[in-house]
């Protein structure tokens, strides 16, 4: 969804903000409304899991070290699903922590 002008998030005016994301090719301005420009993807570093930004990655250490496929946890769920007994999904197939 675009910015428009006279927009505020938080009691804060946007435009001078707004007008620094245009100048580095991030947004675009058409008449009053400011258009994501860049190439990349602007959700791309939220994930639907959690908020927190801080992921945990389930290590294997009882064969082989290593890292099962992507298998992270964020950090408020580890204290209760990384554990002794837990079961993990992976690729569809289920994984136990012995």
């Amino acid at each position: 969804m675009p910015f428009e002008k006279g927009e505020n998030l938080c009691g804060e005016n946007l435009e001078e903000l707004l007008r620094y994301l245009e100048e580095k090719g991030v947004l675009h301005q058409t008449n009053d409304r400011w258009h994501w420009a860049a190439e990349s993807y602007p959700a791309i570093e939220v994930s639907l899991r959690s908020i927190n930004p801080e992921m945990l990655v389930v290590v294997d250490t009882t064969e082989t070290g290593k890292s099962q496929g992507d298998s992270r946890v964020d950090w408020d769920s580890a204290f209760t699903t990384v554990h002794d007994e837990a079961i993990y999904m992976l690729a569809s197939e289920q994984y136990q922590r012995g």
